[in-house]
């Protein structure tokens, strides 16, 4: 979310607007992934306590009171409510809730705490927002709400041969080696381990196969267990965060995101961008179809996601940049749009 969001403020025209960016410290307290790059472009860059929900709203609460806000875009869910209400108290007069998933995670305390926001979010918002229909239906219903996209700088992922080289000899990967990839948390949400049988499956049938992972998380140690446990340390290449996704994606062969659940991940659109052939999840919104290079899969068997990756091998030297720059998925076009709304709701 940190990305799209730092995209959207990187494009946005500072002659006309003065941005100003929130964000909760990362899970081990230190500053967020993308904290140094939104210092450079933004106004000011405020971090709040992830831990002491009682502390983060009085940090909240003196950020609404010391400035006067004409617009407060919060993306949190059904949480935002409780940001949206501060900002109503402080007379904030655009308020708006933004959606990024299609599902709530299957824990009835959680999703029990999420309907009872739901009220308060309907009275506190003026402006629905979501990353997809499919997202905006889950939260917004049959209520209007508009489609901000995942937008991407299109240009960073267009596919560059010696890009591909020189990654690749970074990596100590041979030209003749099949490179799996994925990018992505390591958190539960990702179906990580469903990976590593994929990437086991694959190693089944040949051996020269090897994973290109790029994220970092709270099941990193579990992870590395598992692929430890497998006999695939040599094969895998846990990259950690990195800012050179674009880079990453046209070292790989085959992108795949077998998701439990996703609002419209941005990883998608840069995929196929890069023209790489992905494998998604069909928990993944059918809005991530952006090429026909592309297949949904169910997610209950890793031998047949490696089928249809043997399938698709042949195809990997074809690498078509699919124009999505023409499209609203470029942020070129996206941030116009953005602009366009925002003067509209202050005008």
């Amino acid at each position: 979310m940190g990305k799209i969001i730092y995209t959207y403020v990187k494009y946005i025209d500072r002659t006309r607007f003065n941005v100003d960016v929130a964000s909760l410290n990362s899970e081990n307290g230190n500053v967020p992934f993308y904290y140094e790059d939104f210092k450079k472009i933004c106004n000011n860059v405020y971090l709040l306590d992830k831990k002491n929900y009682f502390k983060r709203f009085g940090q909240w609460r003196s950020i609404l009171k010391s400035k006067k806000y004409d617009i407060v875009h919060v993306h949190l869910e059904e949480a935002s409510s409780l940001y949206l209400l501060l900002a109503l108290i402080y007379k904030v007069p655009v308020r708006i809730a933004h959606c990024h998933i299609t599902t709530i995670p299957d824990l009835f305390s959680f999703k029990g705490f999420k309907r009872l926001l739901l009220p308060l979010l309907y009275c506190v918002t003026t402006h629905k927002y979501s990353c997809g229909i499919e997202a905006g239906k889950r939260l917004w219903g049959k209520r209007d709400f508009v489609v901000m996209t995942n937008a991407i700088e299109c240009e960073k992922f267009r596919f560059n041969q010696e890009t591909r080289t020189l990654i690749r000899e970074k990596l100590g990967i041979e030209d003749n080696v099949f490179v799996l990839g994925t990018v992505g948390r390591l958190h539960t949400q990702k179906n990580p381990f469903f990976i590593v049988d994929i990437l086991g499956s694959l190693y089944k049938q040949n051996h020269k196969v090897q994973l290109i992972w790029a994220g970092d998380g709270p099941m990193r140690s579990e992870i590395e267990d598992v692929i430890s446990a497998k006999g695939l340390s040599d094969n895998v290449h846990l990259l950690g965060n990195r800012p050179d996704i674009g880079s990453l994606l046209m070292a790989m062969d085959v992108f795949i995101l077998p998701s439990l659940y996703e609002g419209l991940p941005i990883v998608g659109v840069e995929a196929q961008a890069s023209g790489i052939p992905c494998l998604f999840s069909d928990k993944i919104t059918d809005e991530i179809r952006l090429s026909d290079n592309c297949i949904f899969l169910p997610i209950n068997n890793p031998h047949e996601w490696a089928i249809y990756i043997g399938k698709m091998k042949r195809h990997t030297d074809q690498r078509v940049d699919e124009k999505i720059s023409s499209t609203i998925y470029n942020i070129s076009n996206a941030v116009k749009k953005l602009q366009n709304e925002y003067i509209s709701y202050v005008v």
